[in-house]
């Protein structure tokens, strides 16, 4: 099966149907009706969208599978008073409702914007969006700057605690432990090289380093986030923030290379619009696993 929101979505769709009748939910998720064991004939609904899934099982990191079984035993463990499993900041939360409950301050700005829909007596209303049952944080920000050689501990810190956890399946550190000073020495080279642009990614305008990027021409050599960033939208900013980069320098087809192992890395850069091209390769690391091109369309400077 190929990877993409709909057949990670058909795939949650028959794990659950092994333990009972599956329908699609309106306006959105799934009602599952136990026909099987304990609890047979009760219903289940999920409430979730299929982007809101891969978003799930992305900054999980799970695979396909062990994410539609996580769902499945979550459906199976449903106590019979909260009928309802609902998505919210990546994971499934057992609720009576099919909606989360609203933060005492957003129901507190939605109160007052009613009260006063010309704004609040002295001032004005700036921008106002009624408060949505699931509420996710605004995106952080992040920053793009030249990587120097005082950058490289910090990010060679970022990078294997992502390589540690994100690519324990590529590389068992039992075995193939994170070559750091292979990698640092990788670092100094490239931010010598005239022909490699080495970035620091930073919280905020010039806060700490929490990611790094390497671009040459159209290829996007290296990118990377500390796991603690992991499913903050630090991730997403700071590939959009490349891109530009990118777009602005003249590039209108990026490409890229991760390993065919890294199935959460896989599925971040295809949720972003990145395409596989089928050309693999080998990394120069033992034990030398393989790694699959993706491309990516980005327009000119004004696209």
């Amino acid at each position: 099966m190929e990877r993409g929101v709909d057949t990670w979505w058909d795939h949650l769709v028959d794990v659950l149907a092994t333990v009972g009748d599956v329908t699609e939910r309106d306006p959105d998720g799934l009602s599952v009706v136990l026909t099987t064991g304990y609890g047979s004939g009760r219903v289940v609904e999920v409430v979730m969208t299929p982007g809101e899934w891969d978003d799930m099982c992305s900054i999980g990191g799970w695979r396909r599978d062990s994410g539609a079984q996580h769902v499945r035993r979550l459906v199976l463990e449903q106590p019979p008073d909260k009928p309802y499993l609902v998505y919210n900041l990546y994971r499934l939360v057992a609720l009576d409702s099919p909606n989360m409950p609203v933060d005492p301050a957003f129901a507190r700005m939605a109160e007052l914007a009613a009260q006063h829909p010309g704004g609040i007596p002295g001032g004005t209303w700036s921008a106002h969006r009624p408060p949505s049952p699931r509420q996710v944080a605004a995106a952080p920000q992040v920053s793009l700057g030249a990587m120097t050689p005082p950058d490289v501990p910090a990010v060679i810190e970022a990078q294997e605690a992502g390589a540690v956890i994100g690519l324990a399946a590529v590389f068992p550190q039992d075995e193939f432990p994170f070559p750091r000073e292979a990698i640092a020495r990788r670092w100094l080279e490239e931010i010598a090289s005239s022909d490699i642009e080495c970035l620091a990614v930073r919280d905020g305008d010039g806060g700490e380093v929490i990611g790094f990027a390497a671009l040459r021409g159209g290829e996007l050599m290296h990118f990377g986030m500390a796991p603690e960033r992991w499913g903050t939208g630090a991730a997403q900013a700071a590939h959009d923030a490349v891109l530009e980069r990118m777009r602005s320098a003249g590039v209108t087809r990026a490409w890229l290379r991760v390993f065919t192992g890294n199935e959460r890395g896989r599925r971040f850069y295809e949720r972003l619009g990145w395409t596989p091209t089928g050309e693999r390769s080998r990394s120069t690391f033992e034990p030398r696993p393989e790694l699959l091109q993706y491309e990516r369309e980005l327009g000119g400077p004004d696209a």
